[in-house]
């Protein structure tokens, strides 16, 4: 091969990186923060030696864990993550039960849902 032969191929393939690069460089870049992420949508029972890597929507009843049940109020029946955050709180026989709404207890979360048939997550509109 000559080597004007190898320069005109060298400068067609560096002309074709350039423009893949150009076109790379024209997408839209968005933010990690701009993308809502996931909602569980159903309720993940756990145990209790999962307390430390709960994710959004798991659930420790207490009864079923003497050691949390003796030092946690008795007005209390489980630990929940939130869906939304997946920051831990407790949770009433009611709530659980889907009698009574759950409301995160965390300043930054605004999640508001019931528990439907003891599994399903229903998010409810904030006020």
């Amino acid at each position: 091969m000559s080597v004007t032969a190898r320069n005109k191929i060298s400068s067609a393939l560096h002309a074709s990186r350039s423009a893949r690069r150009r076109k790379r460089c024209s997408c839209e870049i968005i933010p990690f923060k701009a993308q809502p992420a996931p909602q569980a949508t159903r309720v993940h029972h756990v145990f209790d030696d999962a307390l430390d890597h709960m994710y959004p929507g798991d659930v420790v009843l207490l009864n079923e864990v003497e050691s949390l049940r003796n030092i946690v109020d008795p007005a209390f029946f489980a630990i929940m993550a939130c869906p939304l955050c997946g920051k831990r709180d407790l949770i009433t026989q009611s709530q659980y039960s889907g009698t009574d709404p759950v409301i995160c207890g965390y300043d930054d979360c605004s999640c508001h849902f019931r528990i439907g048939q003891q599994c399903d997550l229903i998010y409810l509109p904030v006020n």
